[in-house]
């Protein structure tokens, strides 16, 4: 949900992020401000279960942190609130005090829901092309409804996988595999 009628500065933003009810979860993209929507059982489930896979492996080889839909960081000029985000202890050894994470994640999944299918270009591209122009070195953006995941590496689109196929964490958490029979059930 967009939630102002003209674009705002950076600035306005971070205002209104500090005064705001802490239970919301907004975005900043290009001036504009969404709320990060609730999302529907199918969506949620799959941005869980990724979510423990990754922090169940991220932890057990002491890697970094994992955050979930509500960690919020700076990617290129935006704000943004991945559904799941893992930072490497290499690049942040200690957790941040801001609102939104000063650095870019290593590893970001974004659940498309149907919130986000109201208005793609808005919600879907508008997200994805700040990822590309951060070049963030893994993004999975989940498609739960097609039981696919397009796959970037470097904010380059390198696959698009489906139910009967097994993703890797390649460079970013390398041993780490998930066979997407374990997301899409």
């Amino acid at each position: 949900m967009v939630l102002q009628t003209h674009l705002i500065s950076l600035e306005e933003f971070e205002e209104m992020v500090a005064a705001a009810d802490t239970s919301l979860n907004l975005e900043w993209i290009d001036g504009k401000v969404f709320e990060h929507m609730p999302s529907n059982s199918k969506s949620s489930v799959c941005g869980m279960l990724i979510g423990g896979f990754v922090v169940t492996f991220v932890y057990a080889n002491n890697l970094g942190r994992v955050t979930g839909a509500d960690g919020g960081y700076v990617v290129d000029t935006a704000r943004l609130v991945p559904d799941v985000a893992f930072i490497s202890n290499k690049r942040q050894p200690d957790d941040p005090e801001e609102t939104y994470n000063p650095l870019m994640p290593d590893f970001a999944v974004e659940v498309v829901s149907p919130s986000d299918l109201e208005k793609p270009a808005e919600r879907i591209m508008a997200k994805l092309q700040k990822y590309q122009e951060a070049k963030i070195p893994l993004l999975w953006m989940v498609f739960p409804e097609r039981q696919e995941i397009e796959v970037y590496v470097d904010g380059q689109l390198v696959k698009t996988a489906g139910i009967d196929d097994t993703l890797d964490g390649g460079a970013v958490l390398p041993g780490f595999t998930l066979p997407l029979k374990n997301i899409f059930r």
